[in-house]
């Protein structure tokens, strides 16, 4: 059995696309349609090719054996929800994040906080887990949430741009229309508040729906309500990062709000 896709800008297959049939059933090796990579063979190794812009949802789902995972040859653009779970490849990182080409495509981490690192571009669907109860960007280098980036996490209680924020900012970032929806896309994954210092979203032209959605029913803070407690206990003895020097600040200054001082300022 075979399937014949002969163009290069394929944006999603279903993982359930071709269940119980032959094609799938009867694969001995990677199953690669147009430009999506579906599925992957449980190898230790599993290279990529040229031509591949899209990873499939559940790609490498449960292929415990894979630990690596080149794509050298690839420019991927999407990485689709669990595409990783269940492998050898996702534990790779010591702090549990898996990027991909700049998308956050998991967080397999043990902390309930998840500091998500500088430099990160996107972050892909189903990137946040069930345990998950804080995510912190410490920079705006995220420019797109795809939909249902945070489905699986329903213990979410915050989301914090501990950088100031500026409208410009705010408009430069894609939120997909379901980026904090729940796996049914009737309702929010939880009731969660989102963070935010400076300049606040609400009213700002040109944001996308999700995001404006979330400001209309009040699930926001400005910066003032920030809890400093959730950002000082994750970067405690870490003063390489700009938490961290809020953190140490906080120690030496018990009485002082450490954004303050880390800002210069206090946040309207």
């Amino acid at each position: 059995a075979s399937v014949t896709a002969n163009g290069t800008a394929i944006e999603y297959i279903s993982s359930n696309a071709f269940a119980g049939t032959a094609f799938v059933n009867s694969a001995a090796g990677n199953l690669v349609i147009g430009n999506v990579f579906y599925r992957a063979a449980n190898t230790e190794t599993v290279p990529v090719p040229a031509g591949v812009t899209v990873i499939a949802e559940e790609a490498f789902l449960n292929c415990y054996t894979v630990a690596n995972v080149d794509f050298s040859e690839a420019a991927i653009r999407t990485v689709g929800a669990n595409a990783f779970d269940g492998t050898a490849y996702a534990k790779n990182d010591e702090d549990g994040f898996l990027v991909v080409n700049g998308i956050l495509a998991g967080y397999y981490g043990e902390s309930e906080t998840a500091v998500v690192p500088s430099g990160i571009t996107a972050i892909g669907a189903g990137a946040f887990g069930r345990d998950v109860v804080n995510v912190i960007f410490q920079d705006w280098s995220v420019t797109s949430f795809a939909d249902f980036a945070f489905a699986d996490a329903t213990a979410l209680e915050g989301i914090y741009f501990i950088q100031a924020a500026t409208a410009e900012l705010w408009q430069n970032i894609d939120f997909a229309g379901y980026a904090f929806a729940a796996e049914s896309g009737l309702a929010l994954v939880s009731n969660f508040t989102l963070y935010y210092t400076s300049v606040t979203p609400l009213g700002v032209d040109g944001i996308d729906p999700a995001l404006d959605f979330l400001t209309s029913v009040n699930t926001y803070q400005t910066s003032y309500a920030i809890d400093d407690e959730v950002v000082k206990n994750v970067f405690t003895d870490d003063i390489t990062t700009v938490g961290g020097i809020a953190s140490l600040v906080h120690d030496l200054l018990a009485d002082v709000n450490p954004m303050q001082v880390l800002y210069g300022h206090y946040p309207n």
